[in-house]
């Protein structure tokens, strides 16, 4: 367990949620709203709760990796030409329509921006 929770909590998804604020959290939670019952039940399969969870995982990690230089995530998928595409891969697998990901990245730049840290030229 302590390994998850190092990799949670470590650059590459802590970051994204700090980065994507309220818009973020708003935008995940209802993805989550749809597959859990008020009491917290789960309304889908163990395996529809594991491919979610990757989901979720991916594309929090992709919004870290894109918005601001890091040594976490590699490769071209996640540079400057193809970095935006894989974000909008990620985001249209847990359902989210291309507004919606567009207005998590815009937020997440923003608040880079506010904090001061190097922004991406993503094209």
């Amino acid at each position: 367990m302590e390994s998850y929770y190092g990799h949670d909590i470590g650059d590459d998804h802590i970051t994204s949620v700090l980065l994507g604020g309220d818009v973020l959290r708003y935008v995940l939670s209802t993805v989550l709203e749809s597959k859990f019952s008020s009491d917290g039940k789960s309304l889908v399969s163990e395996q529809e709760l594991g491919e979610l969870a990757e989901g979720l995982d991916r594309f929090t990690q992709t919004l870290r990796a894109i918005v601001t230089p890091s040594s976490v995530t590699f490769g071209e998928a996640y540079g400057t030409e193809r970095g935006k595409i894989t974000l909008s891969n990620y985001g249209n697998m847990l359902g989210l329509s291309s507004e919606t990901i567009a207005h998590v990245l815009e937020a997440a730049q923003q608040k880079a921006q506010e904090l001061d840290l190097p922004l991406n030229d993503l094209k």
